[in-house]
């Protein structure tokens, strides 16, 4: 008898809590009154979000530009809904900004309640080799290449209905790929291959996308790439900034200069 009555419950109960990823069908999002869409745009105007980013930290400020939270969207949830929709924010006007993919390469923030939005920097980790594949929204944008001038999202939350915005993001690093032709010249072990550092890196940059002082540097151990039969050492840095001074070496020679 339990089993005929546990049943229905369980179905009755799956319904009316169900949430469908595709368009939020029985999702209850009426009481936040904000639904918030993660796309990243790409040149052909189609959305590759999914296959580019798969964490996403978002920032919320209140109209002055003061911090109020942090929330996070890891990869399940996603899968689930490919944005925000347990937001609960009262009444009232918001300023938003959203980073994907910080992983161990890069620090965000560690903010408190209060704390202005300029003070807000992203920061290379200490034990960063190489830069993480970040994004950023908004997209809007204004200024030179390597210092640009962003607009934060703003939101108004309504007494009654619902808010919905969509977040487009953007890449903010550059893949820069090294070769270094005839390293086994200065290298009398072939099995070893060079130490390729870049360096002249901002050590930080803030939530409008400027740039911090140039005194980090990247060191990577290469691997070997084979180019129209010449051996190449070979590497990639992700970075914010593009004119680089790049060095290598093997594990015991003085560092040589190459720009």
């Amino acid at each position: 008898m339990k089993k005929q009555i546990l049943l229905p419950i369980i179905t009755l109960c799956f319904l009316l809590s169900g949430c469908l990823k595709e368009d939020m069908s029985g999702c209850d999002t009426t009481d936040h009154g904000l639904l918030i869409h993660f796309v990243y745009t790409n040149e052909k105007n189609m959305d590759e979000f999914a296959s580019r980013i798969d964490n996403v930290d978002l920032f919320i400020f209140d109209e002055g530009g003061y911090y109020l939270s942090t929330h996070n969207y890891n990869t399940r949830k996603l899968a689930e809904f490919q944005g925000a929709a347990d937001l609960e924010l009262e009444l009232g006007t918001y300023h938003m900004i959203a980073w994907g993919n910080v992983y161990g390469n890069d620090n965000l923030p560690e903010l408190k309640e209060g704390n202005m939005i300029h003070t807000a920097k992203i920061t290379y980790s200490k034990t960063s080799v190489g830069g993480d594949s970040l994004y950023y929204a908004p997209r809007r944008s204004s200024g030179s290449a390597n210092n640009l001038d962003f607009d934060l999202y703003e939101v108004v939350i309504p007494e009654k209905g619902r808010t919905e915005v969509t977040l487009d993001f953007m890449t903010t690093y550059y893949a820069l790929n090294v070769y270094v032709k005839g390293f086994k010249d200065y290298i009398g072990n072939y099995n070893q291959t060079p130490y390729i550092q870049v360096s002249h890196l901002p050590e930080s940059y803030n939530f409008h996308l400027n740039l911090g002082d140039y005194t980090k540097a990247f060191t990577r151990k290469s691997q070997t790439v084979n180019i129209n039969g010449s051996d190449h050492a070979y590497t990639t840095f992700l970075t914010r900034y593009i004119e680089n001074q790049i060095l290598y070496r093997s594990t015991s020679s003085v560092p040589r200069i190459r720009r």
